[in-house]
Protein backbone atom coordinates (compact mmCIF):
# COMPACT_ATOMS: atom_id res chain seq x y z
CA UNK A 1 0.00 0.00 0.00
CA UNK A 2 1.57 3.37 -1.12
CA UNK A 3 2.06 5.74 1.96
CA UNK A 4 0.72 8.43 0.24
CA UNK A 5 -2.57 7.23 0.40
CA UNK A 6 -2.94 6.52 3.82
CA UNK A 7 -0.94 9.03 5.88
CA UNK A 8 -2.48 11.73 7.86
CA UNK A 9 -1.87 15.35 6.73
CA UNK A 10 1.87 16.04 8.88
CA UNK A 11 2.62 19.82 9.37
CA UNK A 12 6.08 19.52 9.41
CA UNK A 13 7.69 22.13 12.05
CA UNK A 14 10.83 23.83 11.96
CA UNK A 15 13.75 21.94 12.15
CA UNK A 16 16.77 24.76 12.11
CA UNK A 17 15.25 28.02 12.93
CA UNK A 18 17.48 29.23 15.74
CA UNK A 19 19.94 27.38 13.74
CA UNK A 20 20.61 28.54 10.37
CA UNK A 21 18.61 31.11 10.66
CA UNK A 22 16.38 33.83 13.32
CA UNK A 23 13.70 32.31 15.33
CA UNK A 24 12.26 35.22 16.18
CA UNK A 25 9.66 36.38 13.27
CA UNK A 26 10.83 39.86 13.33
CA UNK A 27 14.40 39.73 13.00
CA UNK A 28 14.08 36.93 10.71
CA UNK A 29 11.60 39.29 8.22
CA UNK A 30 14.06 42.32 8.86
CA UNK A 31 17.15 39.82 7.90
CA UNK A 32 15.68 38.18 4.89
CA UNK A 33 14.07 41.95 3.68
CA UNK A 34 17.97 43.37 4.02
CA UNK A 35 19.44 40.33 2.35
CA UNK A 36 17.13 40.72 -0.69
CA UNK A 37 17.65 44.71 -0.74
CA UNK A 38 21.49 44.44 -0.81
CA UNK A 39 22.00 41.57 -3.41
CA UNK A 40 23.28 42.35 -6.35
CA UNK A 41 20.66 43.06 -9.54
CA UNK A 42 21.83 41.27 -12.39
CA UNK A 43 19.47 40.95 -15.32
CA UNK A 44 18.29 37.36 -16.51
CA UNK A 45 18.83 36.97 -20.69
CA UNK A 46 15.41 35.16 -20.99
CA UNK A 47 12.47 34.26 -19.59
CA UNK A 48 12.73 32.74 -16.04
CA UNK A 49 12.52 29.09 -16.00
CA UNK A 50 13.83 28.36 -12.57
CA UNK A 51 15.87 28.74 -9.59
CA UNK A 52 18.86 27.44 -8.08
CA UNK A 53 20.15 28.46 -4.93
CA UNK A 54 22.18 27.33 -1.82
CA UNK A 55 21.22 26.27 1.71
CA UNK A 56 23.33 27.05 4.71
CA UNK A 57 23.04 29.35 7.46
CA UNK A 58 21.71 32.65 6.21
CA UNK A 59 25.22 34.60 7.66
CA UNK A 60 27.33 32.27 5.01
CA UNK A 61 24.68 31.58 1.88
CA UNK A 62 21.55 34.09 2.45
CA UNK A 63 23.22 37.03 0.60
CA UNK A 64 23.73 34.72 -2.30
CA UNK A 65 20.49 32.81 -2.18
CA UNK A 66 19.15 36.23 -2.23
CA UNK A 67 20.80 37.29 -5.45
CA UNK A 68 18.71 34.21 -7.27
CA UNK A 69 15.51 34.52 -5.54
CA UNK A 70 15.09 38.62 -5.73
CA UNK A 71 13.88 37.80 -9.18
CA UNK A 72 10.74 36.54 -8.04
CA UNK A 73 9.66 39.99 -7.21
CA UNK A 74 6.37 41.21 -9.19
CA UNK A 75 6.01 37.15 -10.01
CA UNK A 76 3.07 34.98 -8.95
CA UNK A 77 3.20 31.15 -8.72
CA UNK A 78 0.73 28.62 -7.78
CA UNK A 79 3.06 26.32 -6.45
CA UNK A 80 6.58 26.00 -6.10
CA UNK A 81 9.21 22.87 -6.43
CA UNK A 82 11.67 22.68 -4.25
CA UNK A 83 14.46 19.95 -5.20
CA UNK A 84 17.33 19.13 -2.62
CA UNK A 85 19.60 16.60 -1.37
CA UNK A 86 19.38 14.66 1.73
CA UNK A 87 21.92 15.34 4.25
CA UNK A 88 20.57 12.80 6.73
CA UNK A 89 18.78 9.57 5.29
CA UNK A 90 20.24 7.19 2.15
CA UNK A 91 17.36 5.98 0.20
CA UNK A 92 16.62 4.84 -2.99
CA UNK A 93 14.02 6.43 -5.43
CA UNK A 94 12.33 10.00 -4.84
CA UNK A 95 11.03 11.17 -1.24
CA UNK A 96 8.11 13.60 -1.23
CA UNK A 97 6.73 15.04 2.02
CA UNK A 98 2.91 14.84 0.36
CA UNK A 99 0.79 16.02 2.49
CA UNK A 100 0.62 19.19 5.34
CA UNK A 101 2.29 21.81 5.98
CA UNK A 102 5.64 23.59 6.57
CA UNK A 103 5.96 25.52 9.42
CA UNK A 104 8.42 28.67 9.46
CA UNK A 105 8.68 31.13 12.70
CA UNK A 106 7.01 33.89 9.34
CA UNK A 107 3.99 30.96 9.18
CA UNK A 108 2.62 28.06 7.61
CA UNK A 109 3.22 26.90 4.08
CA UNK A 110 1.29 24.54 2.40
CA UNK A 111 1.82 21.72 0.06
CA UNK A 112 0.04 21.21 -2.77
CA UNK A 113 -0.94 17.70 -2.40
CA UNK A 114 -2.80 17.12 -5.96
CA UNK A 115 0.66 17.62 -7.09
CA UNK A 116 2.40 15.64 -4.86
CA UNK A 117 -0.28 12.89 -5.22
CA UNK A 118 0.00 12.70 -9.38
CA UNK A 119 4.32 12.81 -8.64
CA UNK A 120 3.79 9.50 -6.57
CA UNK A 121 1.47 8.47 -8.76
CA UNK A 122 4.11 8.85 -11.39
CA UNK A 123 6.14 5.98 -10.60
CA UNK A 124 7.02 3.24 -7.85
CA UNK A 125 10.22 5.03 -6.93
CA UNK A 126 8.60 7.93 -6.23
CA UNK A 127 6.89 7.63 -2.30
CA UNK A 128 5.57 9.70 0.45
CA UNK A 129 8.63 10.20 2.89
CA UNK A 130 7.86 12.59 5.74
CA UNK A 131 10.13 11.21 8.25
CA UNK A 132 13.26 11.56 5.31
CA UNK A 133 12.18 15.64 5.86
CA UNK A 134 12.13 16.08 9.52
CA UNK A 135 15.29 17.32 10.15
CA UNK A 136 16.30 18.80 6.57
CA UNK A 137 17.96 22.18 6.10
CA UNK A 138 18.06 22.15 2.37
CA UNK A 139 14.66 23.16 1.56
CA UNK A 140 13.53 24.98 4.68
CA UNK A 141 16.15 27.91 4.39
CA UNK A 142 14.37 28.71 1.38
CA UNK A 143 10.74 28.97 2.58
CA UNK A 144 11.25 32.45 4.61
CA UNK A 145 12.53 33.81 0.86
CA UNK A 146 9.66 32.74 -0.39
CA UNK A 147 7.29 33.81 2.40
CA UNK A 148 8.53 37.27 1.94
CA UNK A 149 8.12 36.81 -1.93
CA UNK A 150 5.30 35.25 -3.00
CA UNK A 151 2.02 35.42 -1.74
CA UNK A 152 -1.19 32.39 -2.07
CA UNK A 153 1.28 29.78 -2.96
CA UNK A 154 2.43 25.80 -1.96
CA UNK A 155 5.39 23.77 -2.16
CA UNK A 156 6.29 20.49 -3.36
CA UNK A 157 9.12 19.58 -1.11
CA UNK A 158 11.61 16.64 -2.73
CA UNK A 159 14.45 14.91 -1.79
CA UNK A 160 16.80 12.43 -2.92
CA UNK A 161 20.04 10.88 -2.11
CA UNK A 162 20.66 8.69 -5.07
CA UNK A 163 22.12 10.64 -7.52
CA UNK A 164 22.54 7.68 -10.31
CA UNK A 165 21.69 9.27 -14.09
CA UNK A 166 18.36 6.59 -13.29
CA UNK A 167 16.98 7.75 -10.59
CA UNK A 168 17.80 11.99 -11.71
CA UNK A 169 15.76 10.95 -15.15
CA UNK A 170 13.05 9.31 -13.43
CA UNK A 171 12.88 12.66 -11.24
CA UNK A 172 13.18 14.92 -14.33
CA UNK A 173 10.45 13.38 -16.34
CA UNK A 174 7.85 12.95 -13.17
CA UNK A 175 8.31 16.51 -12.78
CA UNK A 176 7.75 17.13 -16.08
CA UNK A 177 4.40 15.84 -16.15
CA UNK A 178 3.45 17.08 -13.16
CA UNK A 179 3.98 20.82 -13.71
CA UNK A 180 2.76 20.71 -17.32
CA UNK A 181 -0.46 23.29 -17.65
CA UNK A 182 0.67 24.55 -14.27
CA UNK A 183 1.87 27.50 -12.62
CA UNK A 184 4.57 26.08 -10.96
CA UNK A 185 8.48 27.33 -10.40
CA UNK A 186 11.17 24.66 -10.21
CA UNK A 187 13.67 25.41 -7.31
CA UNK A 188 16.75 23.67 -7.54
CA UNK A 189 18.97 23.74 -3.98
CA UNK A 190 22.78 22.73 -3.41
CA UNK A 191 26.00 24.18 -2.04
CA UNK A 192 29.47 23.53 -4.13
CA UNK A 193 32.39 22.11 -2.74
CA UNK A 194 32.76 21.15 1.13
CA UNK A 195 35.80 21.58 3.21
CA UNK A 196 38.50 22.27 0.88
CA UNK A 197 41.02 25.28 1.54
CA UNK A 198 39.66 28.95 0.41
CA UNK A 199 41.82 28.64 -3.11
CA UNK A 200 41.16 24.73 -3.95
CA UNK A 201 37.11 25.96 -3.06
CA UNK A 202 37.28 28.67 -5.55
CA UNK A 203 39.12 26.74 -8.18
CA UNK A 204 36.97 23.54 -7.63
CA UNK A 205 33.83 25.62 -7.63
CA UNK A 206 34.60 27.74 -10.48
CA UNK A 207 34.67 24.60 -12.87
CA UNK A 208 31.56 23.34 -11.33
CA UNK A 209 29.72 26.81 -12.50
CA UNK A 210 31.03 26.56 -16.03
CA UNK A 211 29.94 23.05 -16.35
CA UNK A 212 26.01 24.34 -14.81
CA UNK A 213 26.50 27.01 -17.35
CA UNK A 214 26.87 24.73 -20.08
CA UNK A 215 23.22 23.46 -19.49
CA UNK A 216 24.99 19.52 -19.75
CA UNK A 217 23.89 17.46 -17.32
CA UNK A 218 26.80 15.26 -17.77
CA UNK A 219 29.14 17.60 -18.07
CA UNK A 220 28.51 18.26 -14.52
CA UNK A 221 28.65 14.72 -13.44
CA UNK A 222 32.09 15.26 -15.75
CA UNK A 223 33.65 17.76 -13.73
CA UNK A 224 32.47 16.77 -10.07
CA UNK A 225 34.57 13.62 -10.92
CA UNK A 226 37.12 14.79 -12.22
CA UNK A 227 37.88 17.22 -9.05
CA UNK A 228 36.78 14.54 -6.63
CA UNK A 229 39.84 12.23 -8.39
CA UNK A 230 42.39 15.22 -7.59
CA UNK A 231 42.82 13.79 -4.14
CA UNK A 232 42.45 17.79 -2.76
CA UNK A 233 42.92 18.26 0.83
CA UNK A 234 39.18 17.85 2.88
CA UNK A 235 37.38 17.87 -0.67
CA UNK A 236 34.26 15.67 0.58
CA UNK A 237 32.29 16.56 -1.99
CA UNK A 238 32.17 19.52 -5.32
CA UNK A 239 28.07 19.22 -5.10
CA UNK A 240 26.55 18.20 -2.08
CA UNK A 241 23.59 18.49 -4.78
CA UNK A 242 24.56 16.72 -7.61
CA UNK A 243 21.27 14.80 -8.40
CA UNK A 244 18.86 17.61 -8.03
CA UNK A 245 21.01 19.50 -10.27
CA UNK A 246 21.74 17.34 -12.84
CA UNK A 247 17.75 16.39 -12.22
CA UNK A 248 16.60 20.39 -12.64
CA UNK A 249 19.12 20.83 -15.88
CA UNK A 250 17.04 17.76 -17.43
CA UNK A 251 13.18 18.92 -16.25
CA UNK A 252 14.50 22.88 -17.37
CA UNK A 253 15.51 21.15 -20.81
CA UNK A 254 11.91 19.66 -20.92
CA UNK A 255 10.29 22.65 -19.90
CA UNK A 256 11.76 24.99 -22.33
CA UNK A 257 14.61 26.16 -20.94
CA UNK A 258 17.79 27.09 -23.02
CA UNK A 259 20.31 27.85 -20.75
CA UNK A 260 21.53 28.54 -16.84
CA UNK A 261 22.51 31.63 -16.22
CA UNK A 262 24.64 32.08 -12.78
CA UNK A 263 24.12 35.68 -10.93
CA UNK A 264 26.71 35.09 -7.67
CA UNK A 265 29.49 33.23 -6.60
CA UNK A 266 31.15 33.16 -2.78
CA UNK A 267 31.94 30.64 -0.20
CA UNK A 268 32.04 30.90 3.44
CA UNK A 269 35.53 32.23 3.91
CA UNK A 270 34.60 35.29 2.19
CA UNK A 271 32.31 36.21 5.09
CA UNK A 272 33.44 38.49 7.96
CA UNK A 273 35.77 36.16 10.69
CA UNK A 274 34.42 33.00 8.11
CA UNK A 275 37.80 29.85 8.27
CA UNK A 276 39.91 29.88 4.96
CA UNK A 277 41.29 26.91 5.98
CA UNK A 278 38.00 24.41 5.52
CA UNK A 279 34.97 26.49 3.05
CA UNK A 280 32.06 25.97 1.99
CA UNK A 281 31.21 27.40 -1.50
CA UNK A 282 27.76 28.67 -2.92
CA UNK A 283 26.45 29.68 -6.21
CA UNK A 284 22.96 31.75 -7.26
CA UNK A 285 21.47 30.67 -11.23
CA UNK A 286 18.74 31.21 -12.91
CA UNK A 287 17.41 28.83 -15.74
CA UNK A 288 16.32 31.20 -18.39
CA UNK A 289 14.27 30.80 -21.97
CA UNK A 290 15.78 32.91 -24.43
CA UNK A 291 13.23 32.96 -27.17
CA UNK A 292 10.94 33.63 -24.59
CA UNK A 293 9.73 37.34 -23.08
CA UNK A 294 7.52 37.72 -19.96
CA UNK A 295 6.37 41.15 -18.32
CA UNK A 296 7.48 41.87 -14.56
CA UNK A 297 5.67 44.11 -12.30
CA UNK A 298 8.39 46.49 -11.73
CA UNK A 299 7.01 48.32 -8.95
CA UNK A 300 6.33 44.82 -6.91
CA UNK A 301 10.02 45.14 -5.43
CA UNK A 302 8.82 48.92 -4.13
CA UNK A 303 6.23 47.55 -2.41
CA UNK A 304 6.54 45.61 1.34
CA UNK A 305 5.62 41.89 0.99
CA UNK A 306 3.64 39.93 3.49
CA UNK A 307 4.57 37.05 5.01
CA UNK A 308 2.51 33.99 3.64
CA UNK A 309 0.72 33.40 6.97
CA UNK A 310 1.08 36.07 9.75
CA UNK A 311 2.29 34.41 12.88
CA UNK A 312 -0.37 34.01 15.65
CA UNK A 313 0.44 36.54 18.61
CA UNK A 314 0.82 34.76 21.85
CA UNK A 315 -0.83 35.90 24.72
CA UNK A 316 0.97 39.06 26.79
CA UNK A 317 3.86 38.87 23.94
CA UNK A 318 7.13 40.34 25.00
CA UNK A 319 8.40 42.46 22.85
CA UNK A 320 12.40 42.20 21.74
CA UNK A 321 13.74 44.87 23.92
CA UNK A 322 12.41 43.16 26.81
CA UNK A 323 13.39 39.44 25.55
CA UNK A 324 16.79 40.81 25.80
CA UNK A 325 16.57 42.47 29.21
CA UNK A 326 14.90 39.52 30.76
CA UNK A 327 18.48 37.15 29.09
CA UNK A 328 20.18 39.89 30.76
CA UNK A 329 18.57 39.61 34.08
CA UNK A 330 18.72 35.73 33.88
CA UNK A 331 22.51 35.16 32.90
CA UNK A 332 23.26 38.07 35.66
CA UNK A 333 21.31 36.19 38.40
CA UNK A 334 23.47 32.62 37.18
CA UNK A 335 26.63 35.12 37.52
CA UNK A 336 26.15 36.68 40.94
CA UNK A 337 25.24 32.90 42.08
CA UNK A 338 28.20 31.16 41.22
CA UNK A 339 30.08 34.53 42.81
CA UNK A 340 28.45 33.96 45.95
CA UNK A 341 26.18 36.76 45.46
CA UNK A 342 22.46 37.68 45.66
CA UNK A 343 20.51 38.58 42.61
CA UNK A 344 19.78 42.09 42.03
CA UNK A 345 16.71 43.89 42.40
CA UNK A 346 14.87 44.84 38.86
CA UNK A 347 15.35 48.84 39.16
CA UNK A 348 19.27 47.80 39.41
CA UNK A 349 19.36 47.57 35.74
CA UNK A 350 18.63 50.72 34.66
CA UNK A 351 16.05 49.54 32.02
CA UNK A 352 13.82 52.07 30.17
CA UNK A 353 10.18 52.05 32.23
CA UNK A 354 8.17 50.24 29.69
CA UNK A 355 10.73 47.57 29.63
CA UNK A 356 10.63 47.27 33.58
CA UNK A 357 6.95 47.43 33.57
CA UNK A 358 7.19 44.09 31.63
CA UNK A 359 8.67 42.36 34.82
CA UNK A 360 5.31 43.13 36.89
CA UNK A 361 3.64 40.28 34.92
CA UNK A 362 2.79 36.81 36.61
CA UNK A 363 3.84 34.37 34.39
CA UNK A 364 5.04 30.72 34.49
CA UNK A 365 8.30 30.61 32.98
CA UNK A 366 11.02 28.27 32.37
CA UNK A 367 14.91 28.89 32.02
CA UNK A 368 16.81 26.29 29.72
CA UNK A 369 20.50 26.35 29.48
CA UNK A 370 22.45 25.05 26.57
CA UNK A 371 26.52 23.98 26.60
CA UNK A 372 27.72 22.97 22.95
CA UNK A 373 24.07 22.95 21.66
CA UNK A 374 23.37 20.11 24.15
CA UNK A 375 20.73 20.74 27.34
CA UNK A 376 22.60 21.51 30.43
CA UNK A 377 19.86 22.33 32.56
CA UNK A 378 16.12 23.16 32.71
CA UNK A 379 13.76 24.42 35.33
CA UNK A 380 10.31 26.32 35.31
CA UNK A 381 6.99 26.75 37.46
CA UNK A 382 3.94 26.79 35.58
CA UNK A 383 1.91 28.29 37.34
CA UNK A 384 3.09 31.43 39.82
CA UNK A 385 1.49 34.47 41.49
CA UNK A 386 5.33 36.23 41.44
CA UNK A 387 6.55 38.85 39.27
CA UNK A 388 8.77 37.57 36.73
CA UNK A 389 10.95 40.07 37.85
CA UNK A 390 11.52 37.47 40.69
CA UNK A 391 10.87 34.08 38.90
CA UNK A 392 13.70 34.25 35.88
CA UNK A 393 16.42 34.91 38.39
CA UNK A 394 15.01 32.60 40.96
CA UNK A 395 14.82 29.52 37.44
CA UNK A 396 18.02 30.50 36.27
CA UNK A 397 19.96 29.53 39.33
CA UNK A 398 18.05 26.39 39.62
CA UNK A 399 18.64 25.82 35.97
CA UNK A 400 22.10 25.69 37.08
CA UNK A 401 22.15 24.44 40.25
CA UNK A 402 18.96 21.66 41.00
CA UNK A 403 18.08 20.20 37.73
CA UNK A 404 18.82 16.76 39.07
CA UNK A 405 20.14 15.17 35.43
CA UNK A 406 23.22 17.66 35.56
CA UNK A 407 26.10 18.59 37.58
CA UNK A 408 25.93 21.96 39.18
CA UNK A 409 27.07 24.68 36.65
CA UNK A 410 30.67 25.98 37.40
CA UNK A 411 31.87 29.41 36.87
CA UNK A 412 34.34 28.03 34.20
CA UNK A 413 30.82 26.85 32.41
CA UNK A 414 28.67 29.60 32.74
CA UNK A 415 30.60 31.80 29.94
CA UNK A 416 29.99 29.39 27.80
CA UNK A 417 26.14 28.23 28.01
CA UNK A 418 23.22 29.36 26.19
CA UNK A 419 20.27 30.88 28.06
CA UNK A 420 16.83 30.77 26.94
CA UNK A 421 13.53 31.79 28.32
CA UNK A 422 9.81 30.40 27.66
CA UNK A 423 7.37 32.66 29.24
CA UNK A 424 4.15 30.71 29.78
CA UNK A 425 0.24 31.32 28.99
CA UNK A 426 -1.81 29.93 31.77
CA UNK A 427 -2.34 25.75 31.19
CA UNK A 428 -5.70 25.30 29.55
CA UNK A 429 -7.67 21.70 30.11
CA UNK A 430 -8.83 20.42 26.71
CA UNK A 431 -10.56 17.24 25.86
CA UNK A 432 -10.24 16.81 21.59
CA UNK A 433 -6.56 16.44 21.15
CA UNK A 434 -6.82 17.26 17.55
CA UNK A 435 -6.71 20.91 18.66
CA UNK A 436 -3.04 20.25 19.91
CA UNK A 437 -1.00 22.47 17.05
CA UNK A 438 2.52 21.11 17.22
CA UNK A 439 4.79 24.28 17.55
CA UNK A 440 2.88 26.23 19.58
CA UNK A 441 1.25 24.40 21.82
CA UNK A 442 3.22 22.79 25.02
CA UNK A 443 1.41 20.15 26.66
CA UNK A 444 0.59 18.76 30.47
CA UNK A 445 0.02 15.06 30.90
CA UNK A 446 -1.78 13.98 34.49
CA UNK A 447 -2.86 10.62 35.81
CA UNK A 448 -3.12 10.57 39.36
CA UNK A 449 0.68 11.90 41.22
CA UNK A 450 2.21 11.60 38.23
CA UNK A 451 2.52 14.56 35.61
CA UNK A 452 4.94 15.07 33.20
CA UNK A 453 5.68 18.78 30.79
CA UNK A 454 7.06 19.62 27.76
CA UNK A 455 7.50 22.71 26.23
CA UNK A 456 6.16 23.38 22.65
CA UNK A 457 10.16 23.80 21.16
CA UNK A 458 10.94 20.51 22.25
CA UNK A 459 8.61 18.58 19.76
CA UNK A 460 9.80 21.05 17.21
CA UNK A 461 13.54 20.54 18.09
CA UNK A 462 12.71 16.73 17.53
CA UNK A 463 10.30 17.16 14.68
CA UNK A 464 7.22 15.10 16.33
CA UNK A 465 4.14 14.74 15.15
CA UNK A 466 1.32 15.50 17.86
CA UNK A 467 0.96 11.17 19.10
CA UNK A 468 4.76 11.23 19.25
CA UNK A 469 4.27 14.47 21.61
CA UNK A 470 1.82 13.48 23.00
CA UNK A 471 3.71 10.08 23.70
CA UNK A 472 6.41 11.76 25.26
CA UNK A 473 4.62 14.02 27.36
CA UNK A 474 3.48 10.87 29.02
CA UNK A 475 6.66 9.25 29.29
CA UNK A 476 8.09 12.25 30.97
CA UNK A 477 5.13 11.74 33.35
CA UNK A 478 6.65 8.24 33.75
CA UNK A 479 2.94 7.18 32.44
CA UNK A 480 2.93 4.64 29.38
CA UNK A 481 3.24 6.60 25.89
CA UNK A 482 -0.46 5.92 25.46
CA UNK A 483 -1.79 6.67 28.78
CA UNK A 484 -3.27 9.96 26.56
CA UNK A 485 -5.65 7.72 25.32
CA UNK A 486 -6.72 6.95 28.57
CA UNK A 487 -9.37 9.01 30.49
CA UNK A 488 -8.38 8.86 33.78
CA UNK A 489 -5.38 11.47 32.13
CA UNK A 490 -6.07 14.66 31.57
CA UNK A 491 -3.87 16.61 28.80
CA UNK A 492 -3.36 20.23 28.75
CA UNK A 493 -1.96 22.90 26.76
CA UNK A 494 0.25 26.39 26.84
CA UNK A 495 1.79 28.27 24.58
CA UNK A 496 5.28 29.83 25.32
CA UNK A 497 7.04 32.15 24.03
CA UNK A 498 10.57 31.04 23.90
CA UNK A 499 13.36 33.51 22.79
CA UNK A 500 17.30 32.30 23.34
CA UNK A 501 20.56 34.81 23.25
CA UNK A 502 21.07 32.94 19.76
CA UNK A 503 17.98 34.99 18.35
CA UNK A 504 20.38 38.02 18.80
CA UNK A 505 23.62 36.27 17.33
CA UNK A 506 22.32 35.38 13.71
CA UNK A 507 25.23 33.66 12.92
CA UNK A 508 24.23 30.16 11.47
CA UNK A 509 25.53 26.85 10.10
CA UNK A 510 27.85 27.07 6.94
CA UNK A 511 27.17 23.29 6.18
Amino acid sequence: MRSSGTSAPYDRPWAVAGKFYPASASQLQTQVDRMLDVAPDVPLTGALAGIVTPHAGYVYSGGVAAAALKHLRGRSYDTVVLVGPSHYFSFDGVAVHARGSFRTPLGSVPVDEEMCAALIEASPHIDSMPDVHAPEHGLEVQLPFLQRLLTDFRIVPIVISDFSDANCSLLADALTRAVEGRNALALTTTDLAHYPGYEDATASDTAMVEAMESFDSEEVRARSDAYLSRSIRNLRTAMCGLGPVVSGIRHAQQTGATGLQSLMYANSGDVEGGQRDQVVGYVAAAFVDADREETVDAGASERPRPATVTPRAQDGDVPEDAQRAMLHVARDAMVRHVEGREPAPIDAYGFPEDVTARFADRRGVFVTLKGGGSLRGCIGVIVTGDRLADTIPRMAIAAATEDPRFPTVTAEEVPLLEVEISVLTRPRRITDLATIEVGRHGLIVQQGQKQGLLLPQVATEQAWNRRQFLAYTCLKAGLDPRAFEDPATTVETFTAQAFSEADFDERGSEE
